[in-house]
Parts: structure tokens; C-alpha cells; sequence
């Protein structure tokens, strides 16, 4: 090569140059591990018991505290109802039934007017309402509202036709229906003429569809029980309300 001339780097070298670096460099890195711990293996959980059966349910044994109180159902006209006697306050009324709360309420006693009472709440066939004197409800003067499974010489509320004639007498009389004495029985036409004034009871008819229900409507006169037609009617005796007479 003359002087002057431009050197030019020879392929031998950069070769050279390349295979020294690369020797002195030694093996290139290696992808290292990942140095996140792994987590850790969860135990796996026990299978599940088998769930407990459930419980049967449970029937109250008989005679529990539930049943309802055995009580006097005695009735003497003008005297007592049962357990409970004229001249009795509340007060002595609830002594006789310790397990049942009574209710007071206002009774209707016929034309608009009306008394204080209490209800002795019973089952339902047994219940009655105990009317007083005065709001104070210190003395007892009837029963009304009787329940049907109280009964005097073999008729209560519900009774038929042929079981008041063979307690009343046949025939006995009674006052049109539809008004404030609605069938209301004469008894002093009948077997119970001397209880008149302590016990009083009433008819009505289950079909009043039937046309002679509309002729007996109304204060017209008293009706017989043997009239013509009458066992269309399906009488029963439909309330009963007793009196306690005042001491002579």
C-alpha cells in the first residue's frame, strides 16, 4: 500500500476482535427462577357429616294443662249459673276460674239499651256473659249469651221442636219474630210456668224462606207451637238468659 492511502480495516480483525471479547465474557446469563415461594398446599377439607334428621314434632299429651277446667253446670233459675251466683262481684267471679281471664264488655239487654258485664271466655260451647248492676261490677244480676252445651230440664241453645215440647209441654206459645222479643216463649203457658221471671229463652226459625215465617213477623200475638204449618219452620231455641232474683 503506497503512502497517503487510506487504510481499510480488514474483515480478519473485526473477527478477531469479536471471538477474544466473546472468550473473556464467558457463558451468557441464564434466565434465573422465579424467586416468588410457591404457595403453600392447603390441607383439603373433611367431607361433610351427614345433617342431623329432623326432630318429630311432638303431640301434646292428653289431660295437659290445656284442657279446659271441669266446671258446675248447674243451673237454677233466679239463683245461680253454674259457679256463679247472684249478688257476686267480678272479683268473686274470677276466684272461680283462676285459669281463664275475663273480658268486660257492654251488653245489650233489648231497645237500644245497654249494661255492663264480662265475658267468662270458656270453650265455646260453654261460655257466658255475667251482666251487673253498676259499672263497678260488684254484684251479678243474670247470665246471657249462653254457650249451647248449657242446658235446664233437657233443652239448650240449639235445641229442636220435638225436645221443647217434651220439656215445655205441648203446645207451648211464643211472640212473632223480627222485633225486640222475637220469639220470645210464654212460660207461663207452659211446665216451666214457675220459673217464670229467672230464666227466659227464645225461638227463632232456620227457614225463613218459607212463607209462613213473614205471617209470624212482628208484636202481633202469641204463636202456638202446633199451629198449622209450624214444622216448616225448623224452630230451635236460639238464646236463653237467666235472672238472679233479688233476696226476698
Amino acid at each position: 500500500m503506497s503512502a497517503g492511502a487510506e487504510s481499510v480495516p480488514r474483515p480478519e480483525v473485526h473477527l478477531s476482535l469479536f471471538l477474544l471479547l466473546a472468550a473473556c465474557a464467558g457463558p451468557g446469563p441464564t434466565p434465573e427462577a422465579d424467586e416468588t415461594p410457591a404457595p403453600a398446599m392447603l390441607p383439603t377439607p373433611p367431607a361433610p357429616e351427614p345433617a342431623a334428621p329432623a326432630p318429630e314434632p311432638v303431640t301434646p299429651a292428653p289431660n295437659s294443662t290445656e284442657t279446659a277446667p271441669v266446671i258446675d253446670m248447674t243451673i237454677v233459675p233466679g239463683e245461680r249459673f253454674g259457679p256463679v251466683r247472684r249478688g257476686m262481684s267480678r272479683a268473686q267471679i274470677a276466684a272461680q276460674f283462676p285459669e281463664i281471664s275475663l273480658v268486660d264488655i257492654d251488653v245489650s239487654v233489648g231497645e237500644g239499651f245497654t249494661e255492663p258485664g264480662v265475658v267468662v271466655p270458656l270453650d265455646e260451647a260453654r261460655q257466658f256473659t255475667v251482666r251487673f248492676a253498676s259499672e263497678a261490677r260488684e254484684s251479678a244480676t243474670g247470665v246471657l249469651h249462653i254457650g249451647e252445651a248449657w242446658t235446664f230440664r233437657g233443652v239448650g241453645v240449639g235445641s229442636d221442636l220435638d225436645a221443647l215440647h217434651r220439656s215445655l209441654g205441648e203446645p207451648f206459645e211464643f211472640s212473632g219474630f223480627a222485633w225486640d222479643y222475637s220469639g220470645y216463649v210464654h212460660l207461663p203457658t207452659s211446665a216451666w210456668a214457675e220459673y217464670q221471671g229467672g230464666i227466659w229463652i227464645n225461638v227463632d226459625a232456620a227457614h225463613r224462606e218459607v212463607p209462613l215465617y213473614g205471617e209470624l213477623i212482628g208484636d202481633r200475638r202469641l204463636i202456638s207451637s202446633t199451629e198449622e204449618g209450624i214444622e216448616t219452620l225448623g224452630l230451635h231455641l236460639s238464646t236463653m238468659r237467666v235472672h238472679f232474683r233479688s233476696p226476698q
